[in-house]
């Protein structure tokens, strides 16, 4: 869509199997779109230019999206997911160790960028990849039988797993579905409100059916074409 005349310059093909992040490219000025079919086995991943207008296939592909963990976001010039290499060689690990996997834009390769934090439990219900404070960071969901609460891990240094930091545990919360640019968290009790984590207050915002992670929007004034 562009920014300027509220046009839609393209319309993308919907399929479910596919993961769709977007983003802008600074150094070649383009805008992007990765789909990546079958996340958790002999994945495929295409990206799509728009100012070529096609779609490429991006080769080899040597990683899987984790199910139930595969939004993904934009953020310095790459694409991030959590997911697995598919090689011990890759990851220097086990293999069912979670990892932020990336696609730069820059060398059109995927690559590992960090191993999740070992405290960061594998079993919780999500893991959302999000931007907090210009880090990336996890929220991680994890829903009891008798409680549900989420916890904050940001990565202060990108790509160095010794620098992950847990900020917040929030009790008493559903699932957190974004973060707004002055640091609240988008989550849920009987409605979606608001929870300020500096002062632990919480406020409804009477928004239903949100079921999906939120991305916050920005004005821009970069052309699309």
């Amino acid at each position: 869509m562009q920014e300027i005349t509220r046009t839609f310059s393209q319309r993308l093909p919907c399929s479910f199997h596919w993961v769709w992040p977007f983003g802008y490219n600074t150094i070649s000025k383009d805008y992007l779109v990765v789909r990546i079919f079958c996340p958790e086995a002999c994945m495929e991943a295409q990206v799509y230019s728009l100012a070529k207008n096609s779609w490429r296939i991006i080769q080899p592909v040597d990683y899987r999206i984790t199910a139930g963990k595969c939004n993904g976001i934009f953020f310095n010039n790459a694409f991030h997911w959590i997911g697995t290499p598919s090689t011990t060689e890759e990851s220097g690990s086990d293999l069912a160790s979670n990892f932020v996997i990336a696609f730069d834009t820059m060398t059109d390769e995927f690559r590992a960028v960090v191993q999740l934090h070992p405290d960061v439990a594998e079993d919780s219900c999500c893991i959302q990849l999000e931007v907090f404070d210009g880090c990336l960071c996890l929220l991680c969901n994890f829903d009891y039988e008798d409680f549900v609460k989420f916890e904050v891990w940001v990565m202060k240094d990108y790509g160095l797993r010794k620098s992950w930091v847990k900020l917040y545990t929030v009790t008493g919360f559903d699932h957190p579905y974004g973060i707004t640019n002055t640091g609240n968290f988008i989550t849920h009790k009987l409605y979606s409100g608001l929870y300020d984590p500096q002062d632990r207050s919480y406020r409804d915002i009477n928004v239903q059916g949100i079921h999906n992670p939120i991305v916050n929007y920005t004005e821009s004034l970069v052309p699309l074409c």
